[in-house]
């Protein structure tokens, strides 16, 4: 038998989805364009591809999480990083 407590719950629970369900939407935000076109007069700027890179630092520095990358220790078939590291 439910006892009347848990009852009552279950009973706002479903109240309070109901009343959330039944709310209407004004539209007045959320970034959609309300004349129905997809630019809505927004340009891309046009910027070229480079084709080369400066002069860096001659060293690079990679964060690797423990369990994100895969070094051989576990399996060498898997072993990404000592090939990139040469």
């Amino acid at each position: 038998m439910i006892k009347r407590g848990t009852w009552a719950a279950a009973v706002a629970c479903a109240a309070l989805f109901a009343v959330a369900g039944c709310g209407g939407d004004d539209d007045s935000g959320g970034g959609g364009s309300s004349t129905g076109k997809a630019d809505a007069g927004f340009k891309v700027p046009k910027v070229p591809m480079a084709q080369s890179v400066g002069a860096g630092e001659g060293k690079l520095n990679i964060i690797a999480w423990a369990g994100y990358v895969e070094d051989g220790l576990t399996d060498p078939k898997v072993d990404w990083v000592t090939p990139f590291e040469k």
